[in-house]
């Protein structure tokens, strides 16, 4: 493959929570992609004989910096209930379901151009770190497993390049 410069992306991005711009971020944001495979073997070969995918999951991971009562709501797994006005009530709430969000990633792509990755189904269910230190400013550790969409042909979602980058993109 030949380089290319004007494929290099640099530059910053927007994270969306439910259309909102969640704020300034720290350490990047990260899209992770997991597959698992199983492999087959057969006793008359040495070695695999075919490899299937049996599963896949995506994962959406960054360091938010805007810590509002919202978010904090919102990593914690909290349905909207447990936020009223200034008060934010921890622990779970015996729900049958985990609260689900869609996020949308925004930033620069290739040849100056955007690139926008779009979750329909996102959900926080792993560890959330709420750091504060004396000297630094808070700052909230997400982590989202996005699951597949039945109403959008059974998948995660759409990365699409396109539009006009500006330095910071709008979350609508």
């Amino acid at each position: 493959m030949a380089i290319t410069p004007d494929n290099l992306i640099i530059g910053t991005y927007t994270v969306c929570i439910d259309d909102t711009d969640i704020g300034s971020t720290t350490g990047g944001c990260t899209v992770r992609y997991s597959p698992q495979f199983l492999s087959v073997s057969s006793d008359q070969y040495a070695g695999t004989m075919k490899s299937v995918r049996t599963s896949e999951q995506y994962f959406v991971t960054f360091t938010a910096q805007e810590v509002t009562l919202d978010l904090l709501r919102i990593a914690l797994g909290y349905p909207s209930a447990n936020l009223v006005g200034s008060v934010l009530t921890l622990g779970y709430n015996d729900g049958c379901a985990a609260s689900e969000h869609t996020i949308a990633i925004k930033g620069p792509g290739p040849s100056c151009g955007c690139r926008t990755f779009e979750f329909y189904r996102a959900v926080s269910n792993s560890e959330s770190e709420y750091v504060m230190n004396f000297a630094e400013e808070v700052r909230l550790a997400m982590e989202f497993e996005i699951m597949k969409d039945p109403n959008n042909s059974d998948t995660f979602g759409i990365v699409t390049d396109g539009c006009t980058y500006a330095g910071t993109v709008a979350c609508a």
